[in-house]
């Protein structure tokens, strides 16, 4: 029972559900005490202005000389219905059902019962009482009628002072009875409140730790490996829903990245089999080759050291560090540079290379990674375009393209081909090492650039267009 216990309490959900339901539960009879004594205040203050009305009526009627009217017996409580009042003249003589002693002190103030009424009157008040919750006789019910509407409570209200001819007291009940009842119902209340309030809240705690249960156990199934786990509902309604959909997206990454991660040690394995397996045989060749055969290993060797230092050089620009080095660039500058320095190149090949920068942008980025960049996809279709083709160079204020009329690269391939050392099967021949394209991915990514690939305008070949933010 202990550790069911325990587990629960080390649910965060359930807790927190539970320390709000009990927050609500203290500021509710908080604020219920605090209506009580608002509400104690509101009603002493309006039994003083009572008791100063009656104190101020009774002293006009003395001063009138109607003290001979005004003068009680001392059991006379039980006929002062609506008003109490005791006197006391200036000869001593006590009129009321009071103690002499009550008329030492002046003013208002709040006493107990003992201190206000004699013995007798206590005594008859108490057999009264007595006589109503015990009695079944209807006719002696009816010769008992209960002064200030039965309200006989511990505390008194009291106000006395001079009058002529004598002193004068008035006196009402105190609310203290309807503050202990005030209390008595909020405390009640709480009491009824707090067993729903509880028990919707380990409720909706214990649906949220369900919830939070079922991310941390297919949490868990990813880290063990199983990528196809998938937690977000198709409706997202709250914070978790979003929090499970947040590790879905990452799962997806992950499984995507371990997917390229394969094929690109796929494609290592496959294009340095070839460069190795030719330096092997000229290394075996025999024991003083031809420089011929030392100039070809020399080729193979550079041709993979290219290849890990490609590799390389994508690794490091994922991590972003470049961006420290980002200054204002000018895209027509990138491109006029990328056309100075490929257009004999183009010209060799028997290709058309052209340039048009129209209104170019200037924007935040590394101007030696834009230039290698340019230069990538320019060389990219020099290679693949057929001799004749015409290749363009285009700048229109934060976009930059590159097209062809070559062959161009198959919609379901386009994505594919920005992954390193991915490589078109008709690539295979050729001298490049599939990381080109992965290498402008990168430089863009890194200027958070979007990248497209699409058909030409003329519907043939390849249309490479990046768009910077300015």
């Amino acid at each position: 029972m202990s550790l069911v216990i325990k587990r629960l309490f080390r649910m965060s959900a359930l807790r927190q559900t539970l320390a709000q339901s009990l927050c609500f539960l203290v500021l509710l009879s908080i604020g219920g005490f605090a209506l009580e004594s608002f509400l104690t205040r509101e009603l002493q203050a309006e039994i003083d202005r009572d008791l100063r009305h009656q104190f101020s009526e009774l002293e006009a009627r003395l001063a009138e000389g109607k003290f001979s009217d005004l003068m009680l017996k001392q059991e006379d409580l039980f006929l002062q219905v609506e008003e109490g009042y005791g006197l006391i003249t200036s000869t001593g003589e006590l009129s009321g059902p009071l103690v002499s002693t009550v008329f030492n002190q002046a003013g208002l103030r709040t006493i107990f019962y003992e201190e206000l009424f004699n013995k007798a009157v206590i005594q008859d008040y108490e057999t009264a009482i007595d006589i109503i919750e015990n009695s079944d006789d209807e006719d002696l019910l009816l010769s008992y009628e209960l002064p200030f509407d039965g309200e006989f409570g511990e505390q008194w209200r009291v106000l006395s002072g001079p009058v002529a001819g004598g002193e004068l007291i008035v006196f009402l009940p105190a609310f203290s009875s309807f503050a202990l009842e005030l209390q008595t119902v909020i405390l009640i209340a709480v009491a009824l409140l707090s067993v729903p309030a509880l028990a919707v809240g380990v409720f909706f705690g214990w649906r949220a730790q369900k919830r939070l249960d079922r991310i941390a156990s297919g949490y868990a199934r990813i880290a063990d490996g199983d990528l196809s786990v998938r937690m977000a509902p198709k409706i997202i309604r709250d914070d978790l829903d979003l929090l499970a959909s947040r590790i879905d997206e990452a799962t997806v990454r992950l499984q995507g990245s371990l997917r390229q991660m394969s094929e690109f040690s796929a494609n290592i394995a496959h294009d340095l089999r070839t460069p190795l397996t030719r330096l092997q045989l000229h290394l075996d060749s025999g024991a003083h080759p031809d420089q011929a055969f030392l100039d070809s290993a020399i080729g193979q060797a550079n041709r993979i050291v290219k290849i890990f230092d490609a590799i390389q050089r994508i690794a490091r620009l994922r991590t972003r560090e470049r961006r420290a080095k980002f200054k204002q660039v000018d895209l027509g500058e990138v491109a006029e540079q990328a056309m100075e320095i490929y257009s004999a190149v183009a010209e060799d090949a028997d290709r058309h290379l052209t340039c048009r920068v129209i209104d170019p942008a200037v924007i935040d980025g590394d101007p030696e990674l834009l230039l290698q960049m340019t230069a990538n996809l320019v060389e990219n279709a020099i290679r693949h375009c057929d001799a004749a083709d015409s290749i363009s160079i285009r700048v229109e204020g934060p976009l930059l393209s590159i097209s062809d009329n070559g062959p161009g690269i198959p919609p379901d391939q386009r994505e594919k081909v920005l992954e390193p050392m991915y490589r078109l099967d008709r690539s295979r021949t050729s001298n490049g090492s599939g990381l080109g394209l992965a290498m402008v991915k990168a430089i863009t990514d890194l200027h958070d650039a979007d990248l497209q690939l699409s058909e030409s305008e003329n519907g043939k070949g390849l249309c490479v267009s990046i768009r910077f933010t300015k």
